[in-house]
């Protein structure tokens, strides 16, 4: 029989090998997914005030994100883009600003703006030659 924690490990490994999106709140969300779940359960096997301080402890991580990601969207809204995001958009800004000066082929905007594109079946061949 597999036991939980088994479970949770792969689960847990699972989630990060998809994480794809880089943000500010990351931490936080990574957080919440363990404190919380974890003072939750916790809070099941335990009565009087020791289950209320670990609900509690549960919720703080919650609402403290909850506040985070509101300041980010009011005050600074370009933490919430991932670093991929951020880097594609500096490099596109400094092709604009730039661009009268030199000539940029168009198939390197192209990789930029959209890099999960997949590659043309000749260029693979073309490389290997």
């Amino acid at each position: 029989m597999i036991e939980p924690t088994e479970v949770l490990k792969h689960l847990a490994q699972d989630a990060s090998a998809r994480l794809r999106v880089r943000s500010a709140l990351n931490p936080l969300l990574w957080l919440c997914g363990i404190v919380s779940p974890t003072c939750f359960a916790f809070g099941l096997y335990f009565t009087g005030a020791i289950q209320i301080w670990l609900v509690l402890a549960g919720i703080v991580p919650i609402l403290f994100t909850c506040f985070v990601a509101s300041y980010f969207t009011v005050k600074k809204p370009e933490k919430l883009q991932s670093e991929d995001y951020q880097l594609r958009k500096q490099a596109l800004e400094l092709i604009q600003q730039k661009g009268t000066r030199f000539s940029i082929e168009a198939a390197s905007v192209e990789a930029i703006a959209n890099p999960q594109l997949p590659a043309l079946p000749g260029h693979a061949e073309e490389g290997q030659q």
